[in-house]
């Protein structure tokens, strides 16, 4: 029997539509959302993988431990008094951070080495009694971590970030209780704000703080500098601000104690703006510094005006 062309045209076209339905493979699920559990007495642990959301509720804990890494594709928010610990493996926020008050986050922090990267698209944000802490000190050490956004502290506990590229700005603002995750594990008398070897493309401010110390040491800073009216309810230490490279002006007043009057003070910073403030004098370092410039400037000139961090 004579079949139409045009008939035959069409089945075979319908055909080759339905080969391809039927060919085409399944779409992927996605990723499944995380849901913490653990408390500080048995915390969870979050495994490598890839997860839609991670929810932190009040009072839980979870650790990373490794191999592998674990990407969140959102922003995450640490509830009230909640903690994260970042142990081993590799972190990925594909958004910002909020740590809720009295919450905890801490990453690579107990050294020697830094060897769980993290990465944060977005501003880390702390509250209230909050504590944020991401790196352990190792003087000139390249950047491990990077968090793509601003860095604000709101009346919190302790925020300490060492070797971070940070793309924005810094701003401390209040704070200095005692975290109740650092209360438990260190006692009190241990949360303090500190910035050393970091890469902070905007400006750091520093100011009403009352913990137990604060440093800002061997960073380059991309825009102005401001550390004032910061005062330690129970002094144990100087603050030392030292050896840094700061883009921009500087102005310190009205700190008790006074920055840099011990024998830890860090040696003069580079700053490229004018220095005011009553206590101008010291504040950015003092000659005889235990941390001098010269290998921080040796290893930041050539790579680091800032704008392409």
């Amino acid at each position: 029997m004579h079949v139409p062309l045009k008939f035959a045209a069409g089945s075979a076209a319908a055909a080759i539509v339905a080969s391809l339905f039927i060919a085409a493979p399944a779409a992927a699920a996605p990723p499944p959302a995380y849901t913490c559990t653990g408390t500080l007495a048995s915390t969870g642990v979050i495994l490598a993988g890839t997860y839609a959301s991670l929810t932190m509720p009040t009072g839980s804990a979870c650790e990373i431990d490794g191999p592998g890494t674990v990407t969140v594709r959102s922003a995450v928010y640490l509830g009230a008094d909640a903690a994260i610990a970042v142990y081993g493996g590799a972190l990925e926020v594909r958004g910002g951070m909020t740590v809720g008050p009295g919450a905890f986050f801490g990453a690579d922090i107990f050294g020697p080495t830094e060897n769980a990267p993290v990465e944060i698209d977005g501003p880390v944000t702390v509250l209230s009694a909050g504590a944020f802490l991401l790196g352990e000190e190792i003087p000139y050490g390249p950047p491990f971590a990077t968090i793509r956004g601003s860095v604000s502290g709101i009346d919190a506990a302790a925020v300490i970030i060492q070797n971070v590229r940070i793309t924005g700005s810094v701003s401390i603002s209040g704070g200095g209780a005692d975290n109740p995750v650092i209360l438990l594990i260190a006692g009190p008398g241990n949360s303090y704000n500190d910035f050393e070897d970091d890469q902070i493309k905007g400006s750091l401010s520093e100011t009403g703080y009352g913990g137990v110390w604060a440093g800002v040491i061997r960073s380059q800073i991309g825009g102005s500098f401001t550390f004032a009216g910061n005062v330690e309810a129970v002094p144990v230490d100087e603050y030392d601000i030292g050896s840094d490279l700061i883009f921009g002006s500087a102005y310190c007043a009205d700190n008790n104690p006074v920055p840099n009057i011990g024998v830890s003070s860090g040696a003069p910073s580079i700053v490229t703006g004018p220095t005011t403030g009553s206590q101008a004098a010291t504040c950015t370092g003092v000659l005889g510094g235990g941390t001098g410039p010269t290998p921080a400037v040796q290893h930041s000139w050539g790579r680091a005006h800032l704008p392409h961090i």
